[in-house]
Parts: C-alpha cells; sequence; structure tokens
C-alpha cells in the first residue's frame, strides 16, 4: 500500500496533499502503513480524515508530528459499544498546536478535552458527535469565527448548568441531530442563514423565543423526525421565515401536512413564503400526494416576481429513503408519475425542476 500511496501523491508534485485512512490494532500492517505516509507527507497535508478502533491510536501515532498545512481534520473513534456506551477517556492529543491554518474540525466521539491547542478562535466550521450541551455552548463563546456548526447527539443525562444566552454573530449554518431542542434556550444567532433539525419534536417554548431572539433572514430550513412517525409542525414558526428560499420537511401528521399545503396555495395564502424556490418533502406517503398537494404547487409555477415579490417555485423534490421502514415502494413511485405526468409535463414545461424518486436515483427524468 505504501508503494502505492508515494507513487499517487508524487504525481501532486508540491500541491497540497489529501488522505483518508483507517487505522486499527496499533501493532496491525495496515496501521503501521498509514503512520508511516503520515510522518513522510505531513507538512503537505490539507486535508486529514482519519478513523481509529482503538480511542488511544490518534494520540500515540499523531502526537510527534507537525501538520503546517492542515486546513481540514476529520477525526473518527470507531470503536463503538453501542447507545449509552461512555466516551472513551480522553487522551491528550498537542499535535495540532502547530496547524495554524485548521478551519474546518469535525469530531467523531473524540472527547474536546484530548484536543490540546487548536485555535479555536479560527476556525469557520466545526461538527461534533456525542458532546454535552454544556461543551457545545463552550465551543461556541471560543469560537467567535464560526460560520457553520453541525451538533450530532449529546451525552445522556447531561444538560447545560450555564443558563446564559450565548450570542453568536457569525453562525450562519446550524444543524442539531439530537434528543430535543433545548440547546436553543441559550442561544442567539443574529447572522443564521440555514437551519436543520433531526429531531423527536419540536417545541414552541424553545423554538419561537429562539427566533425572535436572532432575527436573522434565514434562507433555509429543513425539520426531519428522529421517530418513526409524522412530525407535528406550527404554522408559527413561518413567521419569522420571510426570506425563506428553501424548505425541507419530513412526513407531517395529517392536520400539519393540511395547514402546510393551505398555506403554500397562493390561492389561499398570497404572502405565504414570498421567496420560496426550492420544496423538498421526504417519505410523505400514498395518500398525502392529493389534490391539495398538486394545486399548491401549481399556484406556485407562475413567475410572478416582477409585479409583487412573490417568486417562482424552480425546484420540487419528493423523496422516500431507502432504509428502514421507508423502503421505496417502486411501484407507487411510478403509479404516481403515470397518474399526474400531464401535471409534471406542464410544470417542467412552466420551469420547474421535478424529482421523484429516491436519494439514489430521480424516477421522473
Amino acid at each position: 500500500m505504501e508503494e502505492i500511496v508515494h507513487a499517487w501523491f508524487s504525481r501532486a508534485g508540491a500541491m497540497p496533499l489529501s488522505l483518508i485512512g483507517w487505522m486499527g490494532p496499533i501493532e496491525s500492517k495496515g496501521s503501521g502503513a498509514i503512520n508511516a505516509i503520515l510522518r513522510r507527507y505531513a507538512p503537505r497535508f490539507s486535508d486529514l480524515h482519519i478513523c481509529v478502533t482503538e480511542p488511544g491510536l490518534v494520540s500515540n501515532l499523531l502526537d510527534n508530528m507537525s501538520f503546517p498545512w492542515l486546513q481540514s481534520l476529520n477525526l473518527c473513534n470507531l470503536a463503538d459499544g453501542g447507545p449509552g456506551t461512555p466516551s472513551p477517556p480522553p487522551l491528550p492529543i498537542s499535535t495540532f498546536r502547530e496547524s495554524p491554518r485548521l478551519r474546518h474540525l469535525n469530531l467523531e466521539r473524540i472527547p474536546l478535552v484530548s484536543l490540546k491547542g487548536i485555535r479555536w478562535e479560527l476556525l469557520e466550521s466545526f461538527a461534533t458527535h456525542e458532546i454535552s450541551p454544556q461543551e457545545c455552548l463552550d465551543v461556541l463563546c471560543k469560537s467567535p469565527s464560526l460560520l457553520k456548526f453541525e451538533f450530532y447527539g449529546s451525552k445522556e443525562n447531561s444538560y447545560a448548568v450555564d443558563q446564559r444566552v450565548i450570542s453568536h454573530s457569525t453562525l450562519a449554518t446550524f444543524h442539531l441531530l439530537n434528543n430535543n431542542c433545548e440547546i436553543m434556550r441559550h442561544l442567539t444567532l443574529p447572522a443564521l442563514r440555514v437551519l436543520s433539525f433531526h429531531l423527536q419534536e419540536l417545541d414552541d417554548d424553545d423554538f419561537l423565543p429562539f427566533l425572535s431572539r436572532s432575527r436573522g433572514e434565514l434562507t433555509s430550513f429543513a425539520f426531519y423526525s428522529l421517530r418513526l412517525g409524522p412530525l407535528v409542525l406550527s404554522m408559527l414558526w413561518f413567521q419569522h421565515m420571510t426570506h425563506l428560499t428553501s424548505l425541507s420537511l419530513s412526513e407531517l401528521e395529517a392536520q400539519s401536512g393540511t395547514n402546510v399545503l393551505r398555506a403554500l396555495n397562493r390561492h389561499h395564502d398570497p404572502g405565504f413564503l414570498p421567496a420560496l424556490a426550492d420544496l423538498t418533502l421526504v417519505d410523505w406517503k400514498s395518500d398525502q400526494v392529493d389534490a391539495q398537494l398538486v394545486d399548491a404547487l401549481d399556484s406556485r409555477c407562475t413567475a410572478t416576481e416582477v409585479e409583487d415579490g412573490r417568486m417562482q417555485l424552480k425546484a420540487f423534490d419528493f423523496i422516500w429513503m431507502d432504509a428502514g421502514p421507508y423502503t421505496a415502494d417502486l411501484a407507487f413511485l411510478t403509479s404516481l408519475i403515470d397518474d399526474y405526468r400531464v401535471v409534471l409535463e406542464d410544470w417542467k414545461m412552466r420551469g420547474l425542476e421535478v424529482y421523484i424518486g429516491t436519494e439514489e436515483k430521480n424516477y421522473f427524468g
């Protein structure tokens, strides 16, 4: 393997290098090869993605190296004992104190306290798995240049003890995949443009004050469920989303779906989400594909921005996931396209891009 990598890297000349590596037990041949490659080319790497099966490997194998040109770092601990398993004990990792160009950091089950000397104030994007809400707030406090933050999961039985509200002036993209949305009680994000949730539920008591405090010009909003069932959505949320251009929703419970589709229909509510250009519906069931949905989409296929500021819908994606109980019913997909082909072709002629299928394949091509 080393010879192949050396030959490949030699073609890059003086260009920066990228590496994705998996490291098993420290005595294994593969780990030794990756270690040798890292040591030889460390000064030239701009992008590293390292997965380990033993938490100590990161500290043991990387700590005597220097990565002065490193811009993007992804460290992943694969030693996962399953849900509820405690995070591995922190081992000091001081390697990246010599990486002044590091701007993008992704940690998966690597304790924050392991990293020594990271220039948090220079980071532009940070993604993390299984840290506490308090650690999440601490990162935001010491990372004033952060533009994107992805917070996936949190440690069980752990919640923020600091009751301050943190205002972050530059954060534009916030992704939250968690058991709840209580972290938003402590956040104000005036620069927020892109917001997405994967939650069991979204509580108005947490979400509405957050939107009101932030008062950003939110342009993209996605709301997906972590549980096996439809979401409950409040129409009050959209009072703070007048600049929204992209909306993505997984299956809604019946009344929420009716409320959203009625509001999207410009014949019923001409001023609702006037700038919306991209609509994505994920895992909506066959009984939700009806005249109400068709009428709502049809009402947005006419360009009216010159007249009254309302934008024409540019893209509509209707997607089934390929996993779990949402395995795509391909017969239904083809039947859906056949039943509405005349309407779909008309929308296409009017400039609407239509995607109906799975994440991998558009069945309306």
